[in-house]
């Protein structure tokens, strides 16, 4: 669901399960996929027949809503309204009204978000991705992925860039 760069991670709980949870700050809504919503059993309210405009660019109905999510976040309790999307992927991806809600702030030099909940200023580290990509006649590099999925075609563009750069030196 989420292939572009702006997208990290931190883990969640949802339930007592842990969720690898992507932090998007394109996105103006928090979604839940249905497959999430049907293996924690969450209850979903009906859908007012909206679309959104996925990070692939689609548009997705939205198939509900799932109010006051109980989650927790380095075991600060807290709650989310989710809009629910039917896709074939396990993906929970917190948008801007979350961000703007708990106060969050990024920082990429730290590696870690900091948000207020309760009172308190809470800190949980930002999950990477890492990928190696290594010219023919050069040493690998390695570079720092914020993104949940990288398919093939931005694979080849990244050993492209690599290779072109390493060419001008």
């Amino acid at each position: 669901m989420a292939n572009d760069d702006t997208a990290i991670r931190i883990t969640v709980r949802v339930k007592g399960y842990p969720i690898k949870t992507i932090i998007d700050t394109k996105a103006n809504v928090s979604i839940i996929t249905y497959l999430i919503v049907k293996r924690l059993q969450l209850v979903i309210g009906s859908a007012d027949g909206s679309q959104i405009i996925a990070v692939d660019q689609q548009k997705k109905t939205v198939k509900g809503v799932v109010k006051e999510v109980p989650l927790a976040i380095v075991n600060v309790k807290m709650s989310i309204i989710l809009l629910v999307i039917d896709v074939p992927e396990l993906n929970l991806l917190f948008g801007t009204d979350w961000m703007r809600r708990y106060d969050t702030e990024l920082s990429f030099r730290k590696k870690n978000l900091t948000f207020k909940a309760k009172g308190q200023k809470i800190v949980t580290e930002l999950e990477f991705n890492q990928l190696w990509f290594a010219s023919p006649n050069y040493t690998s590099e390695e570079y720092e992925v914020n993104m949940t999925q990288i398919d093939e075609v931005q694979t080849k563009d990244k050993l492209q860039q690599a290779q072109y750069t390493t060419e001008e030196c």
